[in-house]
């Protein structure tokens, strides 16, 4: 990844050992069929982390809450 398309911006979430949910993202510069170039972002995470994270982000949208920002019911942050 480094190599084909340096990182404009790197976010390692492993190493922050109190962050729930351990991952790496980076940003990468990519250039559009138009030439412009935009920033992607590609997170690095295990299947385990992948599924965890559509859990959340399903959840979320079914409650209208925010959890990943820990905003939602007692019960369901508890958990």
């Amino acid at each position: 990844m480094r190599r084909n398309r340096p990182p404009l911006r790197y976010s390692d979430y492993i190493s922050n050992l109190g962050h729930p949910l351990p991952r790496v993202h980076l940003i990468v510069a990519y250039s559009g069929l138009d030439g412009a170039e935009r920033a992607v972002e590609v997170q690095l995470r295990t299947t385990t982390m992948h599924e965890w994270a559509i859990t959340v982000e399903r959840l979320s949208g079914r409650l209208d809450v925010d959890l990943k920002s820990g905003r939602g019911p007692d019960q369901v942050l508890a958990s």
